[in-house]
C-alpha cells in the first residue's frame, strides 16, 4: 500500500510527464508570464538512426491568449555518442492582432558536436534554416534563412547533480526584405539539476537583442522543467 504522502507527488509528477516543458517569464517589455507546455515524442532505430515528434502551445497571461503552437517531425543520425545531426520540418501558427494566426513552415538541418574535458562539457550546433509561409508567396518574397550557430559551455559540479551553464546563439542570415547579416543573438546564463533519472529542472536568464530596427530586444527569466517516460 502506497504512503499517502506519496500522492501529491505523484500526481504533480504525472502532471509533469503529460504536459509541461518549460515556462518562462518576461521581465522587460510588459511582465507578461507564458507558459509553454511540450509532448515529444521519439524512436531509435538501429544503432544510428532515431525519428521525432513534437507538439507545443504557448500561452501568454495577463491577458490570456494563445501566442504561438507547432507540430515538428525529424529524423536523427548520429554517427558517434558525440556527434550527430538532424533534419526537422516545422508547421506553425503565430497569432497576430491584423492577421489572427498565421502559418509558417521551418525545415533545419542542425549539426550537434560536443566533448568533455575533465568536468567540462562543450557542445557547438552549427544549424541552418529556411522560414516561408503563405505571405511569403504571395507577396513574392524570398523565405527568411539563416545560420544559427550556438556554443554551450557547462561546468559539473564536484559531488552534486548541479551544472551551471552558459551559452551563446547568433542569428546571420537573410532576412525577408532585408540585407544579409547578423540580426539577432542570444545569451542564457543558468544552471540545471537533476532531481531523479527521468526529472530535470533547469532555470536561466536569457538575453535576446537585435541589431537592426526590426528585432526586439528582451530579457526573458525561464523555468524548464523536464521529464522523461522512459
Amino acid at each position: 500500500m502506497r504512503s499517502p504522502a506519496l500522492l501529491p507527488v505523484l500526481l504533480l509528477m504525472g502532471f509533469f510527464a503529460v504536459m509541461p516543458r518549460h515556462c518562462e517569464a518576461q521581465l522587460i517589455n510588459d511582465n507578461r508570464m507564458a507558459v509553454w507546455p511540450s509532448l515529444g515524442i521519439q524512436k531509435g532505430f538501429g544503432e544510428h538512426w532515431k525519428i521525432m515528434f513534437e507538439h507545443s502551445t504557448r500561452m501568454k497571461f495577463q491577458p490570456f491568449m494563445l501566442d504561438e503552437s507547432y507540430l515538428q517531425a525529424g529524423v536523427e543520425y548520429s554517427f558517434r555518442y558525440n556527434i550527430s545531426v538532424e533534419f526537422n520540418y516545422r508547421f506553425s501558427e503565430c497569432y497576430s492582432t491584423e492577421r489572427y494566426f498565421v502559418p509558417e513552415h521551418r525545415l533545419s538541418l542542425e549539426p550537434d558536436f560536443s566533448t568533455n574535458l575533465k568536468r567540462w562539457g562543450f557542445a557547438l550546433r552549427p544549424a541552418v534554416q529556411a522560414t516561408f509561409g503563405r505571405d511569403y508567396i504571395r507577396k513574392n518574397i524570398n523565405p527568411e534563412w539563416c545560420l544559427r550557430p550556438r556554443v554551450t559551455v557547462d561546468y559539473n559540479l564536484r559531488k552534486t547533480s548541479l551544472k551551471p551553464f552558459v551559452s551563446l546563439e547568433l542569428f546571420i542570415g537573410q532576412q525577408p526584405e532585408a540585407q544579409f547579416g547578423l540580426y539577432k543573438y542570444r545569451l542564457s546564463l543558468g544552471v540545471s539539476y537533476k532531481l531523479t533519472k527521468k526529472l530535470r529542472i533547469e532555470g536561466y536568464l536569457r538575453e535576446q537583442g537585435g541589431f537592426d530596427s526590426n528585432t526586439n530586444s528582451y530579457s526573458i527569466l525561464g523555468v524548464d522543467l523536464s521529464w522523461r517516460f522512459k
